[in-house]
């Protein structure tokens, strides 16, 4: 999964798009492979293009649905190139905490003192739906960053679009990502496709 991941990111960074990836707070996403060949790469191509409008920049930052408006805490890890990552970090105080107390789907306390959350089949998939305040959070700053960027990404892309960095990646077959079967299926469908057909 981390590997598709990754994979739609590089897409998404080749477009000149930002992206935000959420995970959990127990995520161990930070720590794949291929996550560290990707703050790799960004380090490669701030290097490259250092007068790009768009510095790809992997921020991070942790937050907590449950200020959002989510019914539970909801620890969250935040990653992205969105210039306006750090206006979702929150600090969950004492007294809001208490609010979420018996909420939890299960909780379990080890000998350390080390807290464990665990979800129960039946609440797991209602817990894992965003709040109505934090989709309207991203959708804000998105906007509010969107006008700003339009005209200097046009005339960004237009300069960088003239050189490539295939040579430098080109030997890395990503067969981690097991794209195999896909790959073999969109092929058949571009060979056969017919009316209807979206490729």
């Amino acid at each position: 999964m981390v590997s598709r991941c990754i994979l739609i990111v590089i897409f998404l960074t080749c477009r000149r798009c930002l992206f935000l990836v959420e995970q959990p707070s127990d995520s161990m996403l930070a720590n794949h492979n291929r996550w560290e060949w990707m703050e790799k790469l960004f380090e490669y191509l701030n290097q490259k293009y250092p007068d790009s409008v768009i510095k790809w920049i992997l921020r991070y930052v942790f937050t907590w649905l449950g200020l959002f408006g989510h019914e539970r805490q909801k620890g969250t890890k935040l990653w992205g190139t969105v210039p306006w990552i750090s206006k979702m970090k929150r600090v969950m105080t004492k007294a809001e905490r208490s609010k979420f107390a018996g909420k939890e789907l299960c909780e379990t306390v080890y000998k350390d003192g080390q807290k464990k959350v665990y979800g129960r089949k039946s609440e797991m998939k209602s817990s894992s739906s965003y709040p109505k305040g934090f989709t309207d959070f991203v959708t804000y700053q998105y906007r509010a960053h969107q006008d700003d960027l339009r005209a200097e990404l046009r005339a960004d892309y237009d300069r960088a679009s003239s050189s490539s960095d295939y040579e430098h990646f080109n030997s890395d077959t990503w067969s981690d990502a097991h794209l195999e079967t896909w790959a073999r299926n969109v092929q058949a469908a571009w060979v056969n496709k017919g009316p209807g057909c979206p490729i």
